[in-house]
């Protein structure tokens, strides 16, 4: 349970969000991401109260604002790295048009996977799938992409990997990060640190952003 949290994630921050298990990270992320309601207060996204939207509005609202990575990238077997990038997509507008399988492959050139695309996620290592996981987050152009554990499953050279991706999308496009980590070291990489334990925010860490 959450409990007194009053949080502003402002534009083009890069924050981490850690705490021990079972503190509410989780929760708290849901309800950032438009996936839960709260049961008191209130949830803004760009400045828009969201409490009272319909799950069709939450839905669309989610779709346009918000990109998500997660600790295990959830790639559809059977689709291409190019097709499971344009999934964001084909959800939203029911069909596919030419001109999104371009922006898959421009999102996948973006993210290091230039002549991948027809790649299935078998034949692709554990650090290039969750770099497909990456470029469907932000083929929608999020203004806030959400990561919980997005390193977890990745061995140290890969995680530094999707880290410094990470960090040269979001100075490249001004797109805000909210990681969600049980990494201290990629924690104090990150511009802000946000400490939360039993449901409250205990320490919110602020670093200079680094340049440009």
């Amino acid at each position: 349970m959450l409990r007194g949290i009053d949080l502003t994630i402002g534009r083009a921050e890069f924050t981490a969000l850690i705490g021990p298990s079972g503190s509410g990270k989780s929760t708290l992320l849901n309800l950032i991401g438009l996936l839960d309601r709260p049961s008191a207060g209130h949830v803004l996204l760009g400045g828009r109260r969201t409490r009272d939207l319909t799950d069709d509005d939450l839905t669309r609202l989610r779709g346009e604002e918000l990109g998500f990575i997660f600790q295990f990238h959830h790639l559809i077997p059977s689709l291409t790295a190019v097709e499971n990038v344009m999934l964001p997509l084909a959800l939203r507008r029911g069909r596919i048009h030419d001109k999104d399988r371009e922006e898959a492959r421009r999102v996948l050139r973006a993210v290091g996977l230039e002549g991948r695309g027809r790649a299935r996620p078998r034949e692709l290592s554990g650090g290039q799938q969750q770099r497909v996981a990456v470029a469907r987050a932000l083929i929608g152009k999020p203004s806030l992409v959400l990561a919980d554990e997005p390193t977890g499953n990745l061995d140290t050279e890969s995680s530094q990997e999707v880290f410094s991706l990470f960090r040269t999308l979001h100075r490249a496009h001004d797109t805000a990060f909210l990681l969600v980590t049980h990494d201290e070291a990629l924690a104090n990489a990150c511009d802000r640190a946000l400490v939360l334990v039993d449901g409250r925010i205990v320490e919110d860490r602020l670093r200079h952003a680094s340049p440009r």
